[in-house]
């Protein structure tokens, strides 16, 4: 009964502009990200939309160890501005997909209403997907997860306009088994998780929707980006929701070229 995206307008920018919460879970940053861009896009005079995106797991009904396969939760907050006026980066093309046959595959068998978290029932995805009873079996599911992104990766590309070899990096979800990244990262050939950010984000853990943000800031803070290269970010989640941006580095921004620097203060 309280509005977390009010709460955050109140404290940033103030006024009376809308303030809307996009639930899609650790999809919602890049899901947020298209529909911005289509608000500014639809009408003359919105110059800038402020995303943000906040993800805590230190609930008592979570256990951020164990409550997920292949990784564990790291608490995480980030936000960006998307701007028709100027910025260090051109956000080229965003796409998304869902696969809704696999909706209860993270709600597991617990009814829609009333959520299990208003009732003391503990989270625990493993324990979801071990009673998950859909149409398919869990490889099944998650061969056609793969299969769906993978997809979605070459159809943006198409759109774009580019190729994989045009990919400098790739800002993708947090996930702890290095395997599973590797099949996401299929279209990229052998050198995928190298385009990526596994060793960043390993040691930070799955943040939710900042995944994709926090680790684009980490390529910019190290000095690992420069003017033309194309960044593609990846997105899942509950759902199930996919989506796939690719940005163009501009310039890059002076506080990273700062901190990458050897003489910087």
């Amino acid at each position: 009964m309280w509005s977390p995206q009010h709460y955050i307008l109140r404290h940033t920018v103030g006024g009376t502009i809308p303030a809307v919460e996009v639930r899609q879970g650790c999809n919602g940053f890049l899901a947020t990200m298209e529909l911005a861009g289509n608000h500014l896009g639809a009408a003359p005079g919105r110059d800038a939309a402020l995303v943000t995106s906040a993800d805590n797991w230190g609930d008592p009904l979570v256990d951020r160890w164990r409550a997920t396969p292949g990784g564990l939760f790291g608490d995480a907050a980030t936000a960006v501005v998307l701007s028709r006026v100027q910025g260090f980066a051109r956000l080229v093309n965003v796409c998304a997909t869902s696969l809704p046959e696999l909706e209860e595959l993270n709600r597991g068998g617990e009814p829609l209403f009333p959520p299990g978290c208003t009732t003391g029932v503990r989270v625990d995805l493993r324990e979801h997907a071990a009673t998950y009873k859909g149409n398919q079996d869990l490889v099944q599911a998650g061969r056609l997860m793969g299969e769906t992104q993978r997809a979605l990766i070459r159809r943006t590309l198409d759109e774009a306009g580019l190729d994989v070899g045009d990919i400098t990096r790739i800002a993708h979800q947090f996930v702890g088994d290095r395997q599973v990244l590797q099949r996401l990262l299929e279209p990229f050939g052998e050198d995928a998780v190298a385009k990526g950010v596994w060793d960043f984000g390993r040691a930070m853990g799955h943040t939710g929707a900042n995944d994709q943000s926090s680790g684009l800031f980490h390529l910019l803070e190290s000095g690992q980006l420069a003017s033309g290269d194309h960044v593609m970010m990846l997105g899942a989640g509950a759902g199930i929701a996919f989506s796939c941006a690719i940005i163009r580095i501009v310039e890059p921004p002076v506080w990273a070229w700062r901190s990458s620097s050897p003489d910087a203060v």
